[in-house]
C-alpha cells in the first residue's frame, strides 16, 4: 500500500519508533518502503509519480491497520492514521496479512 506524507524519512523513522517496523532496503529521501517481504507500507513524497505510471501521488484520508511488534497509533499526516495491535508470532516479522484495511 502506497501513502503520500510530507516527510518520508521522518514519518519511517517514525515508524521504527512506534511499532518496530523498520525500513526496507534502502531510500531516498522521497521514497521508502517499510516493512518486510510478508507486507510493506510504500511512503512517498506528494506529487511523486507511481511507478509504473505517470499519476502523481497525493496525500488523502486513510487509515491502515498493521500488525506489529508494538500496539499503538500514528498520524504521519492530515487525515492518514496507522494504527497497530501486537503481532502474535514469534519470530519478529510480521505475519503475511499484517497490511489490511481498518476494521469498519
Amino acid at each position: 500500500m502506497g501513502i503520500a506524507v510530507e516527510d518520508v524519512p521522518g514519518v519511517a523513522a517514525s515508524m521504527e519508533s512506534a511499532f518496530g517496523v523498520g525500513a526496507y532496503g534502502s531510500g531516498v529521501p522521497t521514497f521508502q518502503p517499510v516493512g518486510d517481504v510478508d507486507g510493506l507500507l510504500i511512503l512517498v513524497s506528494p506529487g511523486r509519480h507511481w511507478f509504473p505510471t505517470a499519476t502523481p501521488s497525493a496525500a488523502r484520508r486513510l487509515a491502515v491497520h498493521i500488525d506489529s511488534m508494538t500496539a499503538g497509533a500514528l498520524e504521519p499526516g492530515p487525515g492518514i492514521t496507522i494504527h497497530s495491535t501486537a503481532a502474535s508470532n514469534d519470530s519478529g516479522c510480521l505475519p503475511a496479512d499484517a497490511v489490511r484495511p481498518p476494521d469498519s
